[in-house]
């Protein structure tokens, strides 16, 4: 209802109700888990963040799988909470690249991903991560507003997504992994 007390219309494509709040849907192939649209606290400039969850049909050495995989990623916003990063979002979903991904994010004009360093580490391919990185920074390159690439792995000291000493970064992150269980997981399928 609105102010006046009239039903509004809601559209489940943008919006969804999550113990009893309704919450945005920036995706069509993702399930919002948890979304911050404002900044919060003091850590960089506004940092705030956003979870979403999709199906990953890979395994953990990101080969083909029939079995499904759910995958959990946090957004970091900074303070103009730039949306522009889902269109990016959708685009390394559909090319197959966004599963190892933990972590994403826009800040400056600058694509910002935080990869898993245990699915690296279960790749037989050494050149893999460098491979990963330069098509990521060509796809943030072609976007209509090319944006420059960061990236870097999950057990480094040292990232870009947040403007913040890096101990309180890793915190935060350290955190967010924790609490909502982010990177590929067992699906939970009922028989």
């Amino acid at each position: 209802m609105d102010s006046n007390g009239k039903l509004m219309k809601l559209t489940y494509s943008h919006k969804f109700f999550m113990k009893g709040e309704i919450m945005k849907r920036y995706f069509n192939y993702f399930k919002t888990l948890h979304d911050e649209t404002s900044p919060v606290g003091y850590l960089g400039r506004g940092t705030h963040y956003s979870i979403v969850q999709s199906l990953a049909w890979t395994d953990l050495k990101l080969n083909p799988s029939n079995i499904p995989l759910s995958h959990n990623l946090a957004i970091i916003w900074d303070e103009d909470h730039d949306e522009r990063i889902i269109d990016v979002i959708e685009t390394l979903y559909i090319k197959g690249l966004l599963t190892p991904i933990i972590f994403i994010g826009e800040r400056k004009g600058s694509l910002s991903i935080i990869v898993d360093c245990n699915i690296v580490n279960n790749i037989d391919n050494n050149d893999w991560f460098y491979e990963y990185s330069k098509t990521i920074a060509n796809i943030a390159d072609g976007l209509d507003d090319p944006w420059g690439s960061d990236i870097s792995l999950s057990d480094s000291l040292t990232n870009n997504i947040i403007n913040a000493n890096n101990d309180s970064v890793n915190l935060y992150l350290n955190t967010l992994k924790m609490l909502w269980n982010l990177g590929l997981h067992r699906y939970p399928l009922k028989n």
